[in-house]
């Protein structure tokens, strides 16, 4: 038995250096590392250069300062945050399955409410999935959503094919703009 464990052990210190050794991908893209394989897949960003990495799971935080953001597929996944003077428009890509988009009010510098609404638009084949709770009636295909223009409101959207799912709104009341 003795003569097992020594031989286990020097085992062991022998492949240490081997299990030492990670080797990342994201959806399957080696991005660095050697021995063990981690293969993050679905809402994760990693960024960073030679060794060092930064991974962020779930949404990423983007801060716009244009009154316009025009989001595209490889966005997702994507919160953004308005800040600027004036009326802020988002408009969200085709909808597809995998997409995830979150909309906040972000306030201007001083945190001062934008008092202005956030329109968000989809492509005009696309449906936003939602009832407004003030009418109880929902949106037709190619409505948009407007805020209530109150600092912190959000809203967040998945996608399928040809819909986006309202599954968030905050504390935030949205309205139909058509």
């Amino acid at each position: 038995m003795r003569r097992f464990l020594v031989m286990f052990s020097l085992l062991l210190f022998l492949a240490s250096p081997v299990f030492g050794q990670v080797a990342i991908e994201k959806d399957g893209v080696k991005i660095g590392g050697a021995a063990i394989r981690l293969n993050f897949t679905g809402d994760v960003a990693i960024s960073g250069v030679g060794r060092e990495k930064t991974i962020a799971i779930g949404l990423i935080n983007e801060v716009v300062s244009t009154t316009n953001k025009t989001a595209t597929a490889t966005d997702s996944p994507r919160r953004y945050i308005m800040t600027a003077t004036g009326q802020n428009l988002v408009t969200l890509p085709t909808a597809a399955a995998g997409l995830t988009y979150s909309v906040v009010d972000g306030g201007v510098a001083g945190g001062v409410s934008l008092d202005y609404a956030i329109l968000i638009t989809p492509q005009s084949g696309d449906l936003i999935e939602y009832a407004p709770p003030s009418t109880g009636a929902p949106l037709g295909t190619g409505d948009r959503v407007k805020s209530d223009g109150i600092t912190g409101g959000s809203i967040t959207f998945v996608g399928a094919s040809g819909v986006w799912y309202v599954v968030d709104t905050g504390s935030a009341e949205w309205s139909d703009a058509n």
